[in-house]
């Protein structure tokens, strides 16, 4: 398919402390939905929501230079784990924001692609700021989820006053992904 060629087939993860090296299920079933998302296009927004290492964000900035990335984590080191991560991938800086908590006010409105790849208890935590981070017609995906744990954070997702459809759920050795779009 069109959109599997255009993603870049090379990206190189300095680990860190753990922040995620790609190998991981979870990151392979994200980049898979996100390709069957049918959402690639030039000029995206992306958050990536705990975003580790970076590696989500970084696959799509490959694709679309041009696209403007939040990276948010909890963690300093995380961020500075995905600013070693662009520089070893040659990535320009240009419209890509790193931000801890303190800076959450600075989240744009919505974004076009939402990733979480964090623990369900997060997911349901975090599922208000999460839910709302995505525009009307945008992509959120969801992961670090084990295989039994999906229907409640799709219960969640899915509720009247959120207002995401489920598209798809994958499933990859123990571990689930689930793609939604906002309506």
């Amino acid at each position: 398919d069109s959109y599997k060629s255009s993603i870049p087939k090379k990206l190189f993860i300095y680990p860190g402390m753990g922040f995620g090296t790609g190998n991981h299920e979870t990151t392979f079933l994200c980049l898979e939905l996100l390709i069957k998302s049918k959402s690639l296009r030039q000029g995206m927004t992306c958050m990536d929501f705990g975003c580790g290492s970076g590696i989500l964000a970084l696959a799509l900035r490959k694709y679309d230079p041009e696209c403007k990335i939040d990276l948010y984590d909890i963690e300093k080191e995380a961020l500075d784990n995905c600013i070693q991560n662009i520089k070893l991938n040659d990535i320009s800086m240009d419209n890509i924001r790193l931000m801890l908590p303190k800076e959450r006010s600075l989240f744009e409105k919505k974004y076009d692609i939402v990733f979480a790849n964090i623990l369900k208890n997060v997911l349901e935590l975090e599922l208000e700021a999460i839910s709302s981070m995505v525009k009307k017609g945008g992509s959120l995906i969801l992961s670090g989820l084990l295989n039994g744990q999906q229907n409640e954070i799709i219960k969640a997702y899915t509720d009247k006053n959120i207002n995401l459809e489920l598209i798809e759920i994958s499933i990859k050795g123990d571990w689930v992904a689930i793609l939604f779009k906002q309506n």
